[in-house]
């Protein structure tokens, strides 16, 4: 065989021959919901049309973020308006107005921003539901004044006998004690069943912050409530609420028959105009989980060296994403395998990190590697979990990246097994490389192989070692 050999020392350019992988955004994907989740706000209504009055003011006709229609209920005798509360907040405040009876607003929520899809049943919406609301009550007799947040309902008139749905009851049978119920004959009809029954009492004159979670892929529900004191209500969203009882499965109202399109606020009362015949409602929120996903075309491992490469990403939401660097077309790892720095065995992967991103849709790098070997493929296992702790990712996104050549190569060696020959490449197996590191070709057999490339410089890096011919 003839063999070349050279003795100078050549610097290899650096190149990007690398894969991108991406995971689809799957709204409604089926991950489970723990802990502090990534949401999306569906609707806020903080009950604040008409700022500017200075005083009370009477129920506008839409209200909230989607704007939508606000009406009162069918048989209505209270009265409705916004109580002023300071430059830079009002309240829904519901009243007896000397008539024994209820009261209620209802609107529907099929104008709720997606994925929320009451009216498809509540299971369609794929993602845990989370209810807030802030209620006070002025009285404290629970068999004459209840005050209720229903969060879906199958029927604009709250009272119908046919209506279905499920709410959020304060004083339902003892005064002060908040409970979360499904119904079948009317809000207050003769059929209301608890989901979650009351437990904690609260001082009825005292402001309260409440939360109602659902979550579709477990049917379950859990109710949260927090006293906010005599002075004024919280944000609901914010801070530790304390749950009532425990979680208790319910899909008797979820599905897309049931069409629980209208929410809203309701109020029995017995006849009295005086401040103990009232309720307050402020802050309703509804909000689902967003599953943590990589946009399109991320993650990335790009811009390697000869032991190093750069690794970014972009998620839908703020979250942390873990990353581990392993040989190529080794058996994947897990989620969790991942996010513990281990390769598909359990042992330290090659090379691991996190990176984190502090707000979604936004590019966020890191370097990677710094021990791997050079001019070598390596497969690179991302997975993504949500800023909170929750909703990590169900499967890993591979991504293939090259180390470089070795910045300096000395090409002195008796051993190597490539020569020119009547300007074709003769190779005894090996991979063939351009000047700028892009692989131009590759033989796999040991046996004489001739290849016709253009003229230029090429380096052949083989079993036996790596070496640079020029073809003329």
């Amino acid at each position: 065989m003839k063999k070349t050999n050279y003795t100078k020392t050549e610097k290899r350019f650096s190149f990007s021959t690398f894969t991108r992988c991406f995971s689809l955004a799957l709204i409604f994907g089926a991950l489970s919901s723990t802990g502090l989740k990534a949401q999306t706000q569906v609707f806020l209504d903080q009950f604040n049309a008409g700022l500017t009055a200075t005083a009370a003011i009477a129920l506008p006709s839409t209200e909230g973020t989607p704007a939508i229609s606000h009406k009162s209920g069918t048989g209505s005798v209270g009265s409705f308006s916004y109580s002023y509360k300071n430059s830079t907040d009002m309240i829904l405040q519901i009243g007896a107005n000397a008539a024994t009876g209820s009261s209620f607003i209802y609107f529907d929520n099929s104008g709720f921003s997606t994925p929320y899809s009451a009216s498809a049943g509540l299971k369609a919406t794929g993602s845990l539901i989370t209810w807030y609301i802030n209620l006070k009550t002025y009285n404290t007799h629970a068999t004459n004044y209840r005050s209720v947040v229903v969060l879906g309902c199958s029927n604009s008139d709250f009272n119908n006998a046919t209506a279905t749905g499920y709410a959020v009851y304060c004083s339902k049978s003892t005064a002060g004690k908040v409970s979360l119920a499904r119904f079948s004959a009317g809000v207050l009809g003769a059929s209301v069943t608890d989901v979650i029954a009351e437990s904690t009492v609260y001082t009825a004159n005292n402001y309260l912050s409440i939360k109602v979670t659902y979550d579709p892929n477990t049917d379950n529900w859990s109710l949260y409530v927090r006293n906010d004191g005599t002075a004024a209500f919280a944000l609901p969203w914010t801070g530790t609420l304390t749950q009532q009882g425990s979680t208790v499965v319910d899909a008797t109202y979820t599905a897309a028959a049931d069409n629980l399109k209208y929410s809203g606020y309701y109020f029995k009362h017995s006849n009295g105009a005086t401040s103990s015949y009232k309720t307050f409602f402020d802050n309703f929120k509804v909000a689902v989980d967003v599953p943590v996903t990589f946009t399109t075309g991320w993650p990335v491992a790009d811009s390697p060296t000869s032991n190093s490469f750069t690794v970014k990403t972009k998620t839908n939401v703020p979250a942390t994403t873990y990353y581990v660097v392993m040989a190529k077309d080794a058996a994947a790892p897990t989620t969790a395998q991942v996010k513990a720095g281990n390769d598909n065995l359990d042992a330290t992967a090659l090379a691991s990190g996190s990176i984190a991103s502090a707000a979604g849709e936004t590019e966020y790098t890191s370097a990677a590697g710094g021990a791997l070997t050079s001019s070598t493929d390596y497969d690179v296992y991302f997975v993504a979990q949500d800023a909170g702790g929750g909703n990590l990712q169900a499967s890993p996104v591979k991504v293939t990246v090259s180390t470089t050549f070795a910045t300096a190569v000395d090409f002195v060696n008796s051993d190597l097994n490539a020569y020119v020959s009547n300007g074709k490449l003769v190779i005894y197996g090996g991979d063939v490389y351009n000047t700028v590191g892009m692989k131009v070709a590759s033989v796999k057999t040991s046996q004489k192989t001739e290849l016709s490339l253009r003229p230029g410089i090429y380096v052949v890096k083989s079993n036996a070692g790596t070496q640079k011919v020029m073809i003329k």
